[in-house]
């Protein structure tokens, strides 16, 4: 399963509801990656730069990493991936995708108030439209990959945290897909 939406959509936050409620393991590839530049490993050195001006991270370092985490791990939920087309064409496996929709709007009002409270450099006012415009140029066609597949569920991510959670959740447990999967675990 992945979570798919813009920058500041709960993503994280959803998924770790998700991942509580239904025993998943969550894989974050934006944490992954900003742990890496936390850490100053080679690997953070290498998507610095990336991260903090919004641009997305190459495909080959997050499938490599991605890889190597889906070696050891089953069941998981991914949030924030996949970014582009090539990176949802490559993951073939994937078997169901939630999408997160938020206006830019409500974005920009969160990632804002995110920055004050943690500090994170990606969240100031160029960097949050560069990610954006990054986001539907870049990622809204794998939310229309995935629709065709019938694949995707959508959720109103405009709201706050409980009522987004409780549309989420309400909207998992009555989809057949879902727990189709989840009794295949």
């Amino acid at each position: 399963m992945v979570i798919i939406g813009p920058p500041g959509a709960g993503k994280d936050t959803q998924g770790e509801f998700i991942a509580k409620k239904y025993r998943l393991k969550v894989l974050s590839v934006g944490k992954m990656l900003r742990d890496e530049v936390k850490k100053g490993s080679k690997l953070g050195k290498l998507v610095k730069n990336d991260l903090e001006s919004g641009n997305l991270v190459d495909d080959k370092i997050v499938d490599r990493i991605l890889r190597e985490k889906l070696k050891r791990e089953k069941h998981v939920l991914i949030d924030g991936f996949p970014r582009d087309l090539d990176q949802a064409k490559t993951f073939s496996s994937i078997n169901y995708a939630l999408y997160i929709d938020c206006k830019r709007e409500d974005i920009v009002k969160r990632l804002l108030k995110r920055a004050k409270i943690e500090g994170r450099k990606d969240d100031n006012k160029k960097t949050i439209y560069h990610r954006w415009k990054v986001f539907t140029e870049e990622t809204l066609p794998v939310v229309e990959f995935y629709r065709e597949k019938k694949i995707l569920r959508e959720v109103d991510g405009n709201k706050g945290i409980e009522e987004v959670k409780e549309r989420t959740m309400d909207l998992l447990q009555q989809d057949k897909l879902f727990q189709r999967l989840l009794k295949g675990k």
